[in-house]
């Protein structure tokens, strides 16, 4: 649990000043109400632990029941930040497993870095329970086929790292500007940390897939194929990206010494370019609403397939080979 106090102050008084607008936007105003309050339980408390504890205790209409940890010193650390926000003390478990089999919670939340995130992943998913994580973890390469059956609803906080600029954004002006050769660039800081480049490679590239989407099947053929491989080309690490209207065959990350602290991801042809901001930390307005319309989900699922969650998987394969230490040190050069 790494968050500062400063920050974290910061935080929860942002959460709780945008939260009656937040309920506004994303129709979700009975989360207001603390009466029957969504269960939710914290699937290892990682690097971003503090952030979702903030959340969900911000939100009347949720409440922290479980808190699944092996380490001592972290499960601590997150009862004081609860004791601090006015929550009662939540139930503590050695592992998730526990937490699952225990039937205490309606959906879970897991935080970036938590223990060993591929298998926490696929133990709640197997579970059934609704699933709010970060970013997706490194999976095997069959993954994006086998997660277009998974009828358990699962949800990324990409979005959050993007905004104010969306997805809906970036395909209105791909259709707008009639974009049908264009290039993709992601420039990122030399400060920039493995998982930094790692979040910002997904978020880049799900863009990309969302705003120019690709079948079902040519996408489960495309990624079976061996070209869809990221390489590093000198000082760029080359992310291919299915045939699309848009006509982008690749995104080109870069490493520019006078580059933001924040990663920008450029999509340009000739007929001009966009810039969207890819921050290093999720915004607190936009995570305030994923988090209302992840709880709204909960309590009303709705029957449409994890589309949206499927294609983040995806991007979070095709991003693998340039994530890694080795691959972020050739980059630096």
């Amino acid at each position: 649990m790494t968050m500062s106090l400063t920050r974290r102050t910061f935080l929860q008084s942002s959460l709780m000043a945008g939260l009656a607008g937040a309920a506004e936007a994303t129709c979700t105003r009975w989360l207001l109400s603390s009466g029957d309050a969504v269960r939710i339980g914290i699937a290892g408390l990682g690097a971003s632990a503090s952030e979702h504890l903030a959340l969900f205790a911000t939100i009347p209409g949720a409440r922290i029941v479980g808190l699944a940890d092996s380490e001592p010193t972290r499960i601590t650390s997150a009862q004081r930040q609860l004791r601090e926000l006015g929550q009662s003390t939540p139930t503590v478990y050695r592992n998730v497993d526990h937490m699952l089999s225990d039937h205490c919670v309606e959906a879970v939340a897991m935080p970036n870095e938590a223990g060993n995130p591929a298998n926490i992943f696929r133990g709640i998913v197997k579970a059934g329970l609704p699933l709010l994580a970060d970013f997706p973890p490194v999976e095997p390469p069959h993954s994006y086929e086998t997660s277009l059956s998974v009828r358990t609803p699962v949800h990324f906080r990409l979005a959050d790292f993007m905004y104010p600029a969306t997805v809906a954004d970036l395909t209105a002006w791909l259709k707008r500007s009639d974009c049908n050769h264009g290039e993709a660039h992601l420039v990122i800081s030399p400060a920039t940390t493995t998982r930094e480049l790692r979040m910002a490679a997904i978020v880049a590239t799900n863009a990309l897939l969302a705003a120019s989407p690709v079948p079902d099947d040519k996408l489960i053929s495309w990624a079976r194929s061996n070209h869809a491989q990221p390489t590093i080309r000198g000082t760029t690490g080359v992310v291919s990206l299915p045939e699309n209207s848009a006509g982008i065959g690749a995104l080109h990350v870069h490493l520019l010494a006078r580059s933001a602290k924040d990663s920008k991801l450029l999509v340009q042809h000739r007929a001009g370019s966009m810039e969207v901001v890819i921050a290093s930390q999720p915004n607190a307005t936009s995570s305030l609403r994923t988090v209302m319309m992840f709880l709204d989900g909960v309590r009303r699922p709705g029957s449409a397939r994890n589309l949206s969650s499927s294609r983040a998987r995806l991007a979070s394969l095709l991003v693998e080979g340039v994530i890694n230490r080795r691959t972020l040190d050739a980059l630096r050069g």
